[in-house]
């Protein structure tokens, strides 16, 4: 991080605003977000670091979105848990997941059925009523 800092001494960069992605043993991926203060930071921080060197790794800026830094971050979340936590208990949670909502599916159709079973019922019991009457 502080490497990031002294990089873009020159610009404003907001608080909290660097983000390196890193692996689940915290070493850097190579990928990273920087959010400055103003657009102009932003650009000025393009034209000014774009093609440099941070130590021995070459630097390529490219602009971005917060959507994409945060898409990026919640990405890399999932993937360290995953990690973390391992494949199989994660495919296990998602077919519980799964397993939860298609059970929900099937009692929403059958009280639909039920439902709709009750109104013929009594459509039908209308239509006797008004056949015993005209009899």
């Amino acid at each position: 991080m502080a490497d990031v800092q002294n990089f873009f001494e020159n610009t404003e960069i907001a608080k909290n605003g660097i983000y390196i992605t890193r692996d689940m043993a915290d070493k850097a991926l190579g990928d990273g977000f920087v959010a400055f203060v103003t657009m102009d930071n932003a650009y000025k921080a393009m034209d000014m670091h774009n093609h440099k060197h941070i130590q021995h790794r070459y630097i390529e800026l490219f602009p971005s979105t917060y959507d994409e830094a945060k898409r990026r971050i919640m990405s890399d979340a999932r993937s360290n848990a995953r990690q973390f936590v391992g494949e199989d208990e994660e495919e296990e949670n998602k077919k519980n997941i799964n397993n939860n909502n298609n059970n929900t599916k099937r009692n929403d159709r059958s009280r639909s059925r039920q439902r709709s079973r009750s109104r013929s019922r009594s459509q039908d019991h209308r239509q006797r009523e008004i056949k015993r009457h005209h009899s």
